[in-house]
């Protein structure tokens, strides 16, 4: 039996890369972008009621996906679970479902927040969220009934990081959108996540060709950030330029740092940044 299914539309937003999202929508609010469905197929009518709904079902294709596992290491836990018990990615059909919340609806537009979705995801079908039957709870949740309830953490900026990730905005590189996610619902390493551990409470991850050098204060579930770097060890000799933006490392650094500034690089160990730090309140 073959099943064919045709996308209905496209998602759109600043999230590029599936480490920009979160595990699950939701987790982090504040995360906008839209659904745009195509055109010429009656889908104006079909949208017709939806804007009185407060939440409402994406249907959509995990297109980054080329294989599925059966058996996968959620991003809660220290051990593997099959597929179907986890909302993983690497799925039979690469099908996903999130709940999002409705902003508004303009023409075959759909502004939605809240979400887990990258650029580019094909949306499948939308269906409204309905509290009679969706809001549901459960008393049983599996596997997850072992772990601590889902805490988030507080992200605090240094000055120096604030006026770093300000310069960077203007060179039209979102540093705090991008780390924000990943930092926020879990700021340890974990596989594929680009983080590493410096020192005892001092971390470092990547984003693109960026590097940024921050503290977990777990008693007080806050995360410091100190400083922003760039990747490169050694701008002169870099023979390609992936992410477009080597001009951009060079007035970065003839702006905030000096010759022999270390790089927090995961192959190198990175000097403990310590010491008297002004942060600014806890602002994102």
């Amino acid at each position: 039996m073959d099943i064919t299914l045709q996308p209905i539309g496209i998602f759109r937003g600043q999230q590029k890369e599936r480490y920009q999202v979160t595990r699950q929508g939701g987790l982090i609010e504040g995360l906008t972008g839209a659904i745009e469905l195509f055109p010429g197929n009656n889908f104006e009518q079909a949208l017709e009621g939806v804007d009185g709904f407060g939440h409402v079902w994406v249907i959509y294709q995990f297109h980054r996906n080329k294989k599925w596992k059966p058996k996968v290491f959620p991003p809660r836990g220290n051990s593997k679970q099959g597929v179907f018990s986890t909302r993983s990615p690497h799925r039979p059909n690469f099908i996903g479902l999130s709940r999002v919340k409705l902003i508004d609806v303009k023409g075959l537009v759909l502004m939605i927040e809240d979400h887990d979705l990258i650029d580019g995801t094909p949306i499948l079908d939308i269906k409204p969220y309905i509290n009679y039957c969706d809001g549901v709870p459960s008393q049983r949740q599996g596997w997850l009934d072992d772990l601590e309830e889902i805490q988030n953490f507080e992200i605090s900026w240094s000055q120096k990081a604030q006026d770093q990730a300000a310069f960077l905005l203007n060179e039209s590189v979102d540093i705090k959108s991008a780390i924000r996610p990943r930092l926020s619902t879990n700021p340890f390493p974990r596989k594929s996540n680009r983080i590493k551990k410096l020192g005892e409470s001092e971390y470092v991850v990547a984003y693109k060709s960026w590097r940024i050098l921050y503290e977990v204060q777990i008693d007080l579930l806050e995360v410091r950030v100190h400083e922003i770097q760039s990747g490169y060890q050694e701008l002169n000799e870099v023979s390609s330029d992936r992410w477009g933006d080597v001009d951009t490392h060079r007035r970065f650094i003839d702006q905030f740092e000096f010759p022999g500034t270390p790089i927090a690089t995961p192959n190198r160990t990175q000097r403990s940044f310590r010491g008297d730090l002004r942060w600014e309140s806890r602002s994102e």
